[in-house]
Parts: C-alpha cells; structure tokens; sequence
C-alpha cells in the first residue's frame, strides 16, 4: 500500500508538473490538498507495514520459544 501512495504521489506532482508547463495545470488549491494527503499516507502505511512485520516475527519468535519449551 506505501508503495502504492507514493507512485500516486509521483504522479500526481508529476502530473502538476507536466500540465503547468503545458499551461493548463489543474487548480493550485487541488493540488495543496491531493499531494500531501498522499505523502502522509505513504508515510503512514510505510510505518504501519514494517511494525506489523517487526511485531509478527517476535510474536512467532516468542511461540517458537514456548513450544521448545514445553
């Protein structure tokens, strides 16, 4: 999904871009809305992404553990 949000925020400035410089951008206060609603969630779903990796390999860290255990 990070992945996702960050192609969508490069295309969209890329897009801003391109059109300003063919005159016909689309509206300034569009784009002070869409690009960094879409880097914020990038950033969000980047950190949300590896937290969940990081957690889920010490829960299974820990089932391992209990098991040998037993």
């Amino acid at each position: 999904m990070a992945a996702a949000f960050g192609v969508a925020y490069a295309a969209s400035k890329g897009s801003y871009l391109v059109t300003h410089y063919l005159r016909h951008p689309w509206p300034l206060k569009a784009e002070e809305i869409v690009s960094p609603l879409l880097a914020g969630l990038a950033v969000v779903a980047l950190i949300t992404g590896l937290t969940m990796a990081m957690v889920g390999r010490r829960i299974a860290n820990r089932k391992a553990m209990t098991s040998s255990a037993a």
